[in-house]
Formats: C-alpha cells, structure tokens, sequence
C-alpha cells in the first residue's frame, strides 16, 4: 500500500473543472417541474415505490427480522444475544489494567446525571461536565466518578475539561494501567418554547449556542484525543454519541427555537459520521421522544410564562380559546406520553457498551413507530396529518374568526 507524501502539495494554482449536464438532462429536469409532466411523473413515481419496491423491502426485512431472531435464540445462553460488549475492566494483552474513560455534559441533572452514576457503577471513569458547581456535589466520595465545570457555551471551561481528561490519560503508565478515551457523550441542552412571533431572537441564539455550537465546540476539542487514538491503532472503539431528540427528526409548531436547533445537532452529526467513518470513529444520535426530565418538565411553566408577557395586541390576535387549545396540544397531551427516563439511560448504556453503534437511536414508542412513519409520507400528507390528528385545530385565532 503507497503511504502519504509527508510533504503538503500546493494547491494554489490548480484549476477545476465543472461539466454541467448536457442540453437533454438539462430540459428533461425542466420539464419534470412543470405540469403535467411535473405530477405524472410524482405520481407514477410513487405508485411504484408503493406498489412495486416497499412488497419487496417488506420481504426482504420479514427474513432479516427471522434471522435476528434466530440468531438472537442461538446465543442467548452465552449472554452475546445484545451483541458483544466493551468491558471497561478488561485486562490487555500486556497484562495491564484497562480503564475506560467517557466525558458527558450536561450532569446537573436529568439523563446525563442517571447515565453518569450508571456508568460509574459499572466501572467506567466518568467525566461528568456540569454547568454549576452546586451539581459537582452529587458526584463526592465516588471515586471513579469526576465532576468538572463545564459550560458548554464557554471556549475556555470546554478546554480545560478536555485537559483535564488528557492528563488523565498521560498518567496511564504512571497507574500502570492502559487508559483510552472511550466516549464523548454531548448530552447538554435546554429548551424554549413559544410562537415565532411570541419570541425575540434571544431564545433562538441561546438554544443555537448549547443544543448546536455546544455541541460542534465540545467534539471539535475532543477529536483530537480519539483520532490519535485511531492512528496510533492503541485503542479503535472510540465513539461520539450526541443527544438529540425526536425533534431533530420531525417538526411542529410552538417550539421553534429548540426544534431549530435539534435540526442542526442531527444535521451535524450525520455529517460528522461520515468524516469520522474513515478513522474508525463511530457517531450516533440518541433521539427520545417525550420522557421525564427537568427539561420537558419545565416546557408548560415556560409557555404560560410567554403567554402572561405577551403584547396585548398578539393576545387578542390569538386570544385566549386558540391559547388554551395550543396550550392543550403541546403541553398537556405530551404528558399523557411521558416515558420513563429510564429507557433513555438505558439505550445511552447500550451505545456507550456495545461494540457498534447504530447510526441513529430512537427512543420510545412514539419516536420509534409513529414518527418514523411520518418522515417516510409526502410533505403535504405529513402536514395534513399534523393538523388535523397531532394539533386538532379546531379553534383558530381570534382575529381570522369571521
């Protein structure tokens, strides 16, 4: 195999060249987006998809299901059925300790703290990155367990986080022990909720610079620890899982500043596994739907919040029956399929556990079913749907009521 020149090649003065498509793509594009040509063809395309390719994919998976079942039976009894898992307490080859270590943020509370205290007790090291230093507390006394102040949104506190952990590394030899970045696990985030032109732009930023940038800054100062790690072949399991949500898959109303920037975090990471798959790096997304956390606990007392400081001329544009409506639809509906949070720690464990990780991870019925279904129809059938079933828009503002 040729190995790389050490030498960078100048690029400077090199000239690209485009061949656009020739003069017959180009007017069949034109005319497949113009009647009728433009819906004779959106529709003989999906009559085959629907008639002709979904029969097939549906055969296809009733024989992978079979095999995984069958599968599954054969190795049940050797306790490989979940798949192989990485065992932090493993002893090398050289006969060494091996130590495993995984950095989360957000362990104030919520998933990242239960995964923190679950991971600690199977015997990872856990760096649990907390926003306050009142949250550090939870975490005295548990040795393989260290709190940092880490602010997702501050280059400086990300930095010394990542410092920390690699001097934790750098002492491996010392401990005589084999120690690896195993995980970084970019749990932060917050949430606001309210009607585009309820809001300002300051919630769009502030949910932009921890649920996104948060995101980008912390693995952009972590990478280089977990690729060196890949090139020097000492240690090939290293992953990034990124929480995400339900909502960075499919969107509805009353939450832009979140769902916008969920968006983002899932758009970012299917693009940060494709750059990473040549390292052997892997990346996943975790996506729950609506489970018991002290985020979606506080989305009710934030919305009322907005509606009781609203200019009273957008109240009476809405008024308070379309309010209450909204209010019902996106608060206390969602309540009625509040999953345990426990599901959520537990599909975090797998990923971190699991010798490989599936690209995307949806959590609970709704998020692996229903929504799933949704993001596979037509736009215009995911909208009808979404307001006629989901959002149940019977009462409509008080200004557009004749």
């Amino acid at each position: 195999m040729p190995r790389a020149s050490s030498q960078h090649a100048d690029h400077s003065d090199m000239e690209y060249s485009m061949n656009p498509p020739g003069p017959i793509p180009q007017h069949l594009n034109k005319l497949l987006h113009v009647p009728p040509f433009s819906f004779l063809f959106y529709g003989s395309f999906w009559s085959f998809i629907l008639l002709v390719a979904s029969p097939l994919a549906g055969l296809v998976l009733i024989v992978m299901t079979l095999w995984k079942l069958a599968r599954y039976v054969v190795l049940l009894p050797f306790g490989l059925a979940d798949g192989r898992k990485i065992r932090p307490d493993a002893v090398g080859k050289d006969g060494k300790k091996n130590e495993l270590a995984v950095l989360i943020t957000g362990c104030d509370s919520g998933f990242g703290c239960d995964l923190t205290f679950e991971l600690g007790r199977k015997g990872f090291v856990v760096f649990a990155g907390c926003l306050s230093k009142e949250a550090m507390n939870q975490f005295e006394g548990l040795s393989n367990i260290i709190p940092l102040k880490m602010d997702v949104t501050d280059e400086k506190e990300v930095e010394n986080a990542v410092e920390t952990v690699m001097n934790w590394l750098v002492e491996g030899p010392v401990q005589h022990a084999d120690r690896h970045f195993h995980a970084l696990v970019n749990n932060a985030g917050i949430g606001t909720g309210g009607r585009i032109d309820w809001l300002d732009l300051k919630p769009y930023r502030q949910n932009m610079e921890v649920n996104y940038f948060g995101m980008v800054r912390v693995t952009q100062a972590c990478l280089p620890i977990l690729k060196s790690q890949a090139i020097s072949r000492s240690y090939n399991n290293g992953r990034i899982i990124n929480m995400v949500s339900m909502a960075g898959m499919f969107a509805t109303g009353d939450f832009g500043p979140y769902v916008g920037s969920k968006f983002a975090a899932e758009g970012f990471s299917s693009g940060l596994r494709h750059e990473m798959e040549a390292f052997g790096i892997q990346v996943a997304t975790v996506n729950p739907s609506f489970h018991t956390s002290a985020l979606t606990n506080s989305m009710g007392p934030q919305v009322l919040e907005r509606w009781s400081n609203l200019d009273s001329n957008l109240k009476d544009q809405y008024g308070e029956a379309f309010f209450e409506q909204s209010f019902h639809n996106k608060v206390e509906l969602p309540r009625s399929v509040m999953w345990d949070a426990v599901n959520v720690r537990d599909r975090l464990v797998y990923c971190i556990e699991t010798t490989a990780i599936p690209a995307q991870v949806p959590v609970g019925l709704d998020a692996k079913f229903s929504i799933l279904l949704l993001r596979h129809l037509p736009v215009w059938l995911q909208d009808t749907i979404i307001s006629r079933v989901v959002e149940s828009r019977k009462v409509k503002p008080a200004v557009m009521v004749k």
